[in-house]
């Protein structure tokens, strides 16, 4: 069957949770749940799937919960949020050389994100990162410029010093100071995600990180 784009009631279903994000109200609509976020991210992943390999041979679409689709339920153990829901659909589509390292779809009520990167380096990871700067920071200064020429914008603060063991005047001191380098797009919804074209519409968005993803993977 072709792809027929997101169902509007997935904007109209995270609208609603974001007003009504408890158990009770959940539960009452979970059919909604099925439908408007599970199924329809599952749907969306697999029309996604060749536009995705074509993005990159190395990145995964899994038409799955738990895979490619993001739970809903949130972890509230260690916040101070307690509500029990996101009130966003997360897609992730991973690179295989280093699993961290993505391509993000996130859709609000009243939003549409979309970006690359990787949310939060591990320690190693940082290790890479800094010494992939002091290597060849010219280069990874002008995709990040790029990006931020999309107006794509960090996900994390970065640290309020050049790190310890690094020079404090280096040219590319700022990029050292990042704890991980997710960059985000954010824009209106666009009637575009209702229809046939979405797929293709939000792999033209992707396009434009895939250097960064391609950088963080093989660092």
């Amino acid at each position: 069957m072709t792809y027929q784009g997101l169902p509007a009631d997935t904007v109209a279903f995270l609208a609603d949770l974001t007003d009504h994000n408890d158990k009770a109200w959940f539960d009452a609509h979970r059919d909604r749940y099925e439908t408007a976020y599970k199924q329809a991210g599952i749907d969306f992943i697999e029309a996604m799937a060749p536009l995705v390999a074509d993005l990159s041979p190395h990145v995964v679409a899994e038409p799955r919960l738990n895979g490619s689709l993001r739970r809903i339920h949130r972890d509230t153990r260690f916040s101070q949020d307690k509500t029990p829901y996101k009130d966003h659909l997360d897609i992730i589509f991973s690179d295989e050389r280093s699993p961290s390292m993505a391509f993000f779809f996130r859709l609000k009520a009243d939003a549409l994100m979309v970006g690359g990167g990787c949310y939060q380096f591990d320690k190693p990871t940082l290790d890479r990162w800094r010494q992939a700067v002091l290597r060849d920071g010219d280069r990874i200064a002008a995709i990040l410029a790029g990006l931020r020429a999309l107006d794509a914008e960090t996900h994390m603060e970065p640290l309020k010093r050049v790190p310890r063991g690094f020079d404090h005047d280096h040219p590319h001191a700022e990029l050292l100071k990042l704890k991980s380098v997710g960059l985000v797009q954010a824009m209106p919804v666009p009637d575009v995600l209702f229809t046939p074209d979405a797929p293709a519409h939000v792999a033209s968005l992707m396009r434009p990180y895939r250097p960064l993803v391609d950088l963080l993977a093989t660092l």
